[in-house]
C-alpha cells in the first residue's frame, strides 16, 4: 500500500468518515481532522512539537 493510501486510510479511521469528502459536509469530522491531523502536523513542521 503505497503513503498517500495509508493516509487517506488514516485520516478516514481518525475522523469517522468513508471519504475524505465527508469532511466538506461533515462538519464534526472536519472538526476531529483539524484537531487530531492538522493541528499537530502544522506544530511539527513548525518545530513545536
Amino acid at each position: 500500500m503505497d503513503s498517500e493510501a495509508v493516509a487517506a486510510d488514516h485520516i478516514r479511521d481518525c475522523c469517522g468518515i468513508t471519504s475524505r469528502s465527508e469532511l466538506d459536509h461533515n462538519a464534526i469530522a472536519a472538526q476531529q481532522f483539524h484537531e487530531v491531523i492538522r493541528k499537530p502536523f502544522l506544530a511539527w513542521k513548525e518545530g513545536r512539537a
